[in-house]
């Protein structure tokens, strides 16, 4: 991953990475600085059985340096390797048995890896960027509201009928026989503030909660199954992440998800609530020029903000 080849740096003054054809060898080639360290070449062996890490290195204030970290770096890399590609959801201890093979060894490193992950991927919420990545230490719910009926094992549940959300378990999501939508739209909505405060007869909400996991994403395409002739939205915030969250959700759940109050329009509306741009928001942003998003990204940049969706009234 992109945070796996960044976690040497500032040490590190150059990245490069290759792949063989059959995925299951990948060679990262550190260029250290100063320039008498040399290069640390990492090879990475990915199996049935595992990962393996080989390090290689030129100078011997290098291996020093190295045997140092040697350890640490190594579980690092390798959950970094792997924390991206989880497709269910699984418990944080079995998540490190299975990749580092003991069931605590993940927790001594954890807050080295979330870290990296919000500094260097489009994580910005430490607090559940595990969970967002179908890691978690007790089962996840997805929340709901609306205009809507869901089934599960037989049993009606009217979100129609109930005064807020309701959540459901992962485990439930399995039982969902039919899902009934009386609204005109479904939409998705990033923020938990937002989702608590929006109300819309004539829509089904679902809170997604930054970039979507496997349960939501489960319950999302179910609904989709079911009632695909609806309008489906997102709604977040309006900034490099909200755009590649809805971009991440379209790719993932091949729904054609169209933003809400994510344009100049509402920019200009609650200029007031506005934020400057940080250096890493506009580098963000500039790599969406070109696209659908042209528009709002190029008025962003010539007025340096960004908003948060918490801002806008409900």
């Amino acid at each position: 991953t992109r945070a796996a080849e960044k976690l040497a740096q500032p040490i590190v003054e150059k990245v490069s990475t290759s792949v063989a054809p059959n995925g299951e060898l990948k060679t990262i080639t550190l260029q250290l600085t100063p320039a008498k360290l040399g290069n640390v070449r990492i090879v990475m062996h990915v199996s049935e059985q595992g990962i393996s890490l080989k390090f290689n290195v030129q100078t011997d204030q290098a291996k020093q340096l190295l045997q140092s970290v040697t350890g640490k770096l190594e579980q690092i890399l390798k959950v970094l390797a792997e924390v991206e590609n989880v497709e269910e959801e699984v418990f944080i201890r079995n998540f490190s048995i299975r990749v580092l093979g003991d069931s605590k060894a993940f927790d001594k490193i954890k807050t080295s890896v979330v870290s990296i992950l919000c500094k260097y991927g489009e994580y910005a919420d430490k607090d559940h960027v595990l969970e967002n990545l179908n890691i978690v230490n007790n089962p996840g719910y997805v929340y709901a509201k609306g205009n809507g009926r869901i089934t599960v094992s037989g049993q009606v549940i009217d979100f129609g009928s109930l005064d807020g959300d309701l959540g459901l378990s992962s485990a439930l999501l399995d039982n969902i026989e039919s899902v009934q939508v009386y609204a005109s739209k479904v939409i998705t909505i990033e923020n938990l503030t937002t989702f608590n405060s929006y109300v819309d007869k004539d829509a089904f909400a679902i809170y997604l909660g930054g970039y979507h996991n496997s349960i939501r994403r489960k319950l999302i395409r179910k609904i989709h199954e079911q009632n695909p002739d609806l309008a489906y939205f997102h709604y977040g915030d309006i900034d490099a992440g909200g755009f590649n969250i809805l971009l991440d959700l379209r790719a993932k759940t091949g729904i054609s998800f169209v933003p809400y109050n994510m344009d100049v329009a509402t920019l200009e509306k609650y200029k007031d609530f506005t934020k400057k741009l940080t250096e890493n928001d506009k580098s963000r942003l500039k790599n969406l020029l070109g696209g659908e998003f042209d528009l709002v990204v190029r008025y962003m940049l010539e007025h340096d903000c960004k908003l948060e969706q918490e801002a806008i009234e409900q």
